[in-house]
């Protein structure tokens, strides 16, 4: 799949309510990525904050199940994203992420700025 010239903006603060949910990927752009995403953002007013409430499941090694990112929870190998950017913070619980949770592909000419990633309740927190 192909994901080009899509800009998302966060005016204010915005709550996400995932708590139906046992396990959650949640990205803006997408939750997960095998294709190619390019020239894509996420931006806001001043105080662009995303909040995305989920529970607090974990898996059998008691490490957090949930992957909530600002652009992609997960990026697969397949998985391709440049010239694309990140403007606003997040808060959440479990395995958070400013750009991307878990990248196993490219990521290139991409960034994050002025995004504070904040955990309610993990030491999982990557920017």
């Amino acid at each position: 799949s192909l994901i080009t010239n899509l800009k998302i903006y966060i005016n204010g603060e915005v709550n996400i309510d995932l708590t139906s949910y046992p396990s959650v990927n949640f990205g803006i752009i997408t939750a997960n990525n095998y294709g190619t995403i390019t020239n894509c953002a996420v931006v806001g007013s001043t105080y662009a904050h995303i909040i995305i409430n989920v529970n607090d499941n974990v898996n059998s090694s008691n490490e957090p199940i949930n992957n909530i990112a600002s652009f992609v929870a997960n990026n697969y190998s397949q998985g391709t994203i440049t010239n694309s950017r990140v403007e606003v913070s997040i808060t959440s619980k479990g395995n958070v992420a400013g750009f991307v949770y878990s990248n196993a592909g490219t990521i290139a000419s991409s960034y994050v700025y002025g995004s504070v990633v904040n955990n309610t309740i993990s030491t999982s927190s990557k920017t």
